[in-house]
């Protein structure tokens, strides 16, 4: 039974772990849009600059998006070093074979991913809050495209298509337009 809580706690912890990677890793490399921008800018700067111009932001809202910006990183940075060194005593535990203290430290771990996720939601609020009212509808839009392209692969129910650049599966049809993947025999009607 103990055995089974801290599988699941560890399953849990790294799907929140990969959902919070997808999302960084979105942010810096997830559309061509944002990639396309001038080389040498950090990061948060290139996200900056592309919302910026998708949603024409005036210089007042840049300067406010800026400080956003500065407090989420502040926040994140925090609270990732504190995951770090959470997961770093949690695994320590593997030499003293102390089950009950990594199951302490995992849900630790938890609260902190948590608070991860709340500042995320309050950044991705705040960002919201200081566009105009046309602005809004698309950055939800915006938004909503983020959160699809982290989100974790979902199997694909018969007959959809693959994403861009994905072979079909085994036995269904590329889709129009594609040619079969080398080695892949054609379906059978």
């Amino acid at each position: 039974m103990k055995n089974r809580v801290i599988y699941w706690i560890i399953a849990i912890l790294i799907i929140l772990n990969l959902l919070s990677i997808g999302s960084l890793w979105y942010i810096k490399f997830g559309t061509n849009q944002i990639q396309n921008l001038p080389p040498g800018q950090n990061p948060g700067n290139r996200v900056m600059n592309f919302l910026s111009d998708e949603l024409n932001f005036s210089e007042e809202q840049k300067d406010k998006f800026e400080q956003l910006r500065r407090e989420h990183s502040a926040g994140v940075n925090r609270i990732m070093n504190d995951i770090h060194n959470l997961k770093m005593e949690m695994f320590d535990q593997i030499r003293y074979d102390n089950d009950a203290r990594a199951v302490e430290i995992a849900e630790k771990i938890a609260l902190k991913q948590k608070e991860f996720e709340v500042i995320s939601y309050m950044h991705f609020k705040g960002i919201r809050n200081i566009c105009t009212e046309k602005q809004k509808s698309k950055y939800d839009l915006l938004l909503k495209d983020l959160l699809r392209i982290a989100a974790p692969p979902q199997d694909m129910a018969p007959g959809q298509p693959p994403p861009p650049g994905q072979p079909p599966p085994p036995g269904q049809p590329p889709p129009p337009g594609q040619p079969l993947p080398p080695g892949q025999p054609p379906p059978r009607y």
